[in-house]
């Protein structure tokens, strides 16, 4: 991957891995950061990010949006 950039971080590792899943099966590489957490609580405190490379940027929120995934 180029220069990275996160476009949404989510409170769960389960809903970062599901939109890394729709976006890399639309063609798009992501990298989700923040999902070896053990605790929950720290998990939805940290935050769950996710990237992609700079230039699929706007390509990734509109695969997302035309999901409904936010």
């Amino acid at each position: 991957m180029s220069k990275l950039t996160c476009i949404r971080v989510y409170n769960t590792s389960v809903m970062g891995e599901m939109a890394k899943g729709l976006l890399e099966t639309n063609g798009i590489k992501a990298l989700v950061s923040g999902t070896h957490h053990v605790q929950p609580n720290v998990e939805f405190a940290a935050g769950i990010r996710l990237f992609v490379n700079e230039k699929d940027k706007q390509k990734a929120i509109n695969v997302l949006k035309s999901h409904n995934i936010k």
